[in-house]
């Protein structure tokens, strides 16, 4: 496939206006292509540095390896039986998919195919159910019987009245949804379109088109129900396959929530009542009125034996005894037949493997559910891995943690189960750009309050952390701003608070709204306020740095759920430890899981800022725990963060925060 690295390095340049040849790219990409080579069954982890190309890389070797299959080898071709192949290539980000898609990379494409004598090949997004929202599922969810209705009402919560109108006006992509601001209570796989739903025309339309494509790009969501379902990605009739997972580090968390299971009492006692099940809805009813705390809210705990397992089961046996039509069910028989599948698969759970279900409470109200959730479910993207190339990417798919150029893998290879000695190991390298654009750090010249204050049971940012947050975000800008923020209601503050006269203009990202078009439409002079721009996002620059300055307003740190650190430890007590050995274990397992995703997302953030050789970034960091104030975090800490940096910039990093220089 040396074909590739002679475009990249030879053609392109003289092809296309700015590029550059980039040997960071050119090395990936024969990275992409000894990957290949080395035939199905094997796995391989290959990073790249954001903005060194990988996207065209990886694109002109899988384009070049669908078209020659087509081709044949001359015995083949002698026969014409040359075998089809098809490339899957699954993204975490809604950005990342757009950005695939734009109609740069399909030029590209084109032009190498014709450049090398191949036909041109097929290329079309599909994203699976879980991705979608189900009206119905979520009216059930707001215990209403019109959506429209839920806008109007005054009595509802903010985020009641703000998740219906998305419903209703977006196109129902879940990806853009942030999951801190649903309402109490609901999560994604309460109000996605279920296996039992009908699909709606347009996405079933979407579906089709997207089945005989020589490349399909799908989400991580998708990639992991294909695999738990039929144990491979079975979306057309090809003989060889390719799924290249990108974001990669993402994907273990979409097979943990694809093989998940989970009841919300009311939602089962509101469908029960709906669809006539009068024992299934008297039992649930019981159950919630029992169960629901609002001094448990935001907990979780393990199931105890006795009355109350007893009580539960009963409730799932009912749930489990009902009949309904799988024929030709509508919206809400469809949705009791997901139940009934949860409640049996949690009666084999609540049977055979206690330690893998507990109850967890709402946010606020404590309202109830049991949820089962399987110990490495990362697993199931191996399913019939002997009968594929599977090839993970991303700029962070290390560990992010010492020497650069010796990349561990130890994070994404423990998320999957592979042992590090496994055979099926092939290509395992990172590529580090060592003279690629730009970027000066910025700190606050003064130190700025603890970002988060304490609201209720939960936690809220300060209005004094904005106000600062702002002045120091738009001081001596000129350009555009990337301001990174942890959850849309850090953007809703932003919003509350900006200057409404002043240089720089706030353009803030809603849910629903299409992150790529709003960037593209931005004005010198405006800051975008986004949580979901950490990756996938890259505006086309025509000639110039697209982004002054990209801003991070708070360490993006997620929060470890309640459930998963009460499943960790009923795992770690089914080990032999003792419930407090358990309870550290759990935590220091999952505070480690969140702060590796945590400096993988700062740096797919600053990744950004560089997306060609002569562009020049300033990177401000507002979070205190980033500087040497007294609420930076402890040197140990603080070097940890800096292993977000890219190697080649991190010695600037550390002057600034060392207060040497580049202070605002």
């Amino acid at each position: 496939m040396n074909s590739v690295i002679d475009y990249l390095s030879g053609r392109l340049p003289k092809k296309r206006k700015g590029f550059r040849h980039n040997p960071s790219q050119t090395a990936y990409a024969e990275s992409i292509g000894e990957a290949i080579s080395m035939g199905r069954g094997r796995w391989h982890f290959i990073e790249g540095d954001t903005g060194i190309g990988k996207t065209v890389a990886y694109l002109l070797q899988l384009a070049d390896w669908v078209a020659a299959g087509a081709e044949g080898d001359g015995k083949r071709q002698r026969r014409k039986t040359a075998r089809r192949r098809q490339v899957v290539i699954s993204t975490h980000s809604r950005a990342l998919q757009q950005q695939l898609m734009q109609p740069g990379n399909q030029e590209l494409m084109r032009d190498y195919l014709d450049w090398r004598g191949l036909r041109p090949v097929t290329m079309k997004v599909r994203m699976g159910r879980p991705n979608y929202v189900s009206l119905s599922r979520l009216a059930h969810a707001l215990h209403a019987d019109d959506l429209s209705k839920v806008i109007d009402s005054k009595d509802r919560p903010r985020s009641e009245r703000d998740l219906a109108a998305w419903a209703l006006k977006s196109d129902g992509c879940l990806l853009d949804l942030d999951d801190e601001a649903l309402p109490d209570g609901i999560t994604r796989e309460d109000i996605c379109l279920s296996s039992h739903e009908p699909l709606p025309a347009d996405i079933e339309r979407l579906f089709e088109q997207a089945r005989e494509a020589d490349i399909v790009v799908i989400n991580h969501a998708l990639l992991a129900r294909e695999m738990l379902q039929r144990g491979s990605v079975t979306l057309g009739d090809a003989a060889e396959q390719i799924v290249l997972v990108d974001e990669a580090e993402h994907a273990p968390e979409a097979a943990a929530a694809m093989t998940a299971n989970k009841l919300s009492f009311r939602a089962v006692t509101g469908l029960a009542e709906i669809l006539g099940y009068k024992a299934a809805a008297k039992a649930w009813t019981e159950l919630t009125d029992v169960f629901t705390s609002p001094g448990m809210a935001d907990e979780a705990r393990r199931l105890r034996q006795g009355p109350e397992t007893l009580a539960i089961v009963d409730a799932l046996q009912k749930v489990n005894r009902t009949r309904v039509s799988e024929s030709d069910p509508d919206a809400d028989e469809a949705e009791w037949l997901r139940v009934r599948e949860a409640a049996r698969s949690l009666l084999r759970t609540l049977d055979q493997y206690r330690d893998e279900a507990v109850l967890s409470f709402s946010r606020v109200l404590g309202l109830p559910s049991l949820v089962q959730e399987r110990p490495g479910a990362g697993a199931i993207l191996r399913n019939n891995e002997e009968d594929r190339i599977t090839i993970m990417t991303s700029a962070t798919l290390s560990d992010l943690v010492g020497d650069a150029w010796n990349p561990s893998f130890r994070f994404i290879l423990s998320e999957l189960r592979i042992a590090r000695t496994d055979a099926s190991i092939g290509v395992t390298r990172c590529h580090h750009a060592a003279n690629f654009g730009s970027m000066t750090f910025l700190l606050p010249a003064e130190e700025l309050p603890k970002p988060m204050q304490e609201k209720g049971r939960g936690y809220e940012i300060r209005e004094q952390y904005i106000q600062r947050a702002i002045r120091e975000t738009i001081q001596g800008v000129t350009g555009r701003v990337l301001l990174l923020c942890a959850s849309y209601e850090d953007v809703e503050a932003l919003e509350a608070q900006w200057p409404v006269t002043g240089s720089v203009r706030l353009v803030a990202h809603r849910r629903g709204l299409d992150i790529s078009r709003l960037a593209a439409g931005l004005a010198s002079g405006e800051c975008l306020a986004t949580p979901a721009g950490w990756e996938g996002l890259s505006p086309d620059r025509d000639g110039t740095t697209f982004w002054q300055r990209i801003v991070i307003l708070r360490n993006p740190t997620p929060r470890i759920e309640t459930t998963h650190m009460q499943l960790a430890a009923q795992s770690f007590e089914s080990q032999g430890q003792d419930s407090l050995e358990a309870r550290n274990s759990a935590r220091r397992v999952l505070r480690a899981r969140a702060f590796t995703q945590s400096l993988h997302k700062v740096r797919q953030g600053l990744g950004r800022g560089i997306r060609h050789p002569d562009d020049h970034v300033e990177v401000l960091f507002l979070d205190p725990r980033f500087g040497m104030g007294s609420q930076a975090a402890s040197p140990a800490i603080r070097s940890r963060y800096l292993d977000a940096i890219p190697q080649r910039f991190r010695h600037l990093a550390e002057r600034a925060i060392e207060g040497d220089e580049l202070v605002l």
